[in-house]
């Protein structure tokens, strides 16, 4: 394999990457959106019992991103070391979409507690093994910071795509088909995405840079060392943490403080365009400011218009109002999020200049390992909320308690999130010191 792809990999690769965390998104954002209401209305699990499925679930699931990271550090195969694995669990993430939206529909509200649990954990872990060997194609594919950068302004397009079928489509087929045949679907067209990015990537960079297997104690070593995959540990943390909780609430908003849940397919499409429009610029922020910055800037920007509506939102805010507030902000939010994951890629580089030593699955596993556990207690704390505030879903009109906890979870839970992020990354050096760290790196190689 060519060990030194430092420039473009082309459109079709990066179509073909970008169309994984499409596939990704039918299926992880389709439980965002749809999982907490679904088991609160339809499987009929209290408020309480459902964060707390959440909650464990995503925390273990978290914790599995290091074995699977350690897995994919591991294997060795004629299709490298991320993509296998994408070939492998195809098929059977898409099944698992179809049965995490089904219940035993018993009377016994254990068994239906018991049953999700089991099912959306089946879905999380395979939903693992397949995100984070895809986050490490991003470093295999090329060496090139600006083309990773690139490689990730199609991830984040793939995102936005999949969100917009999930919210424009999934209404429309469960209302006609149920929530089971419309995942069915979704499942289906995930399967197919997945084996696209299999089949249209390639990996050419760092296969052969390990000439002895790291052993797990080392590669702990290894991260222990890197403080730009501790920054963005828990940055993901905190960021998805506020964006969890604004997808798990937007049904919920749709539903009882608009007071019609046709409009929920409103409230998730108005935004993809803006975040569109903040991805394609992102790559001219990255090469002005740096990954970082550009991060840090996007976020301070989102802060600070949000500053603004929460003053117009204390007189109620009017439908053009609320609209504009999540288009507008969507625009810094896609800057960021095209940059997230690309910064986990450089952390690589990162620890093998600290330490000589060179962990890809393991350290991409914090990427995934960040968002599970943010999204875990994103969803628990909505959920948790909601039981205290008076919930109901019997009810087709909520106290006041309620309507204020959803719309605090929807507006503002991410714009907070953003600005801590935001003062997180202040501490992330990985831009300023790149050029030093691939020197680095490149001068041990030679010597080898």
């Amino acid at each position: 394999m060519n060990n030194n792809s430092t420039g473009s990999v082309g459109l079709k690769g990066r179509l073909a990457y970008g169309s994984g965390d499409l596939a990704s998104a039918l299926i992880y954002q389709g439980l965002g959106f749809f999982i907490l209401i679904y088991w609160t209305n339809e499987a009929l699990i209290s408020p309480a019992a459902a964060g707390m499925i959440l909650l464990v679930s995503r925390i273990f699931d978290g914790f599995t991103d290091i074995f699977f990271g350690r897995m994919v550090d591991k294997v060795k195969s004629k299709h490298g070391k991320a993509r296998p694995w994408l070939l492998w669990l195809s098929i059977p993430f898409g099944i698992s979409a179809v049965m995490t939206f089904w219940s035993p529909g018993s009377d016994s509200n254990t068994m239906n507690i018991i049953y999700a649990f089991i099912s959306y954990n089946i879905t999380m872990t395979i939903y693992t093994a397949i995100n984070i060997p895809y986050g490490v194609l991003n470093a295999k594919m090329t060496s090139d910071p600006v083309e990773r950068g690139v490689l990730g302004v199609f991830r984040g397009l793939g995102v936005v795509i999949g969100i917009t079928i999930v919210m424009g489509l999934t209404p429309v087929l469960v209302q006609s088909f149920g929530y089971s045949v419309a995942f069915m679907i979704l499942g289906a067209l995930g399967a197919t995405l997945i084996l696209f990015t299999f089949y249209g990537t390639k990996e050419v960079y760092g296969n052969d840079m390990e000439s002895e297997e790291i052993s797990f104690k080392d590669s702990i070593k290894v991260l222990s060392k890197n403080l730009p995959w501790f920054l963005m540990l828990f940055g993901g943390i905190v960021l998805f943490t506020g964006g969890t909780a604004k997808t798990a609430a937007m049904a919920y908003y749709a539903t009882y403080n608009l007071g019609n849940p046709a409009l929920m397919a409103m409230l998730g499409v108005i935004g993809i365009p803006a975040m569109v429009l903040g991805m394609f610029a992102a790559p001219a922020m990255f090469k002005r400011f740096g990954k970082v910055k550009a991060s840090i800037y996007s976020q301070l920007i989102m802060g600070a218009i949000s500053v603004v509506y929460f003053v117009l939102s204390l007189e109620g805010l009017s439908p053009m109002e609320l609209y504009s507030f999540i288009f507008i902000s969507s625009v810094p939010f896609g800057i960021a999020m095209a940059a997230f994951f690309p910064l986990f890629s450089d952390a690589i580089e990162y620890g093998e200049y600290v330490t000589g030593q060179r962990v890809e699955g393991l350290t991409y596993s914090a990427a995934s390992m960040g968002t599970k556990i943010g999204s875990g207690i994103g969803g628990a704390i909505m959920a948790w909320s909601l039981g205290i505030s008076g919930f109901n879903a019997a009810l087709e009109v909520q106290g006041d308690a309620t309507h204020f906890i959803i719309e605090f979870m929807f507006l503002w839970a991410p714009i907070i999130a953003g600005v801590i992020y935001a003062i997180i990354l202040m501490f992330n050096r990985s831009d300023k010191d790149r050029e030093k760290v691939m020197a680095t790196i490149e001068s041990a190689r030679k010597k080898q």
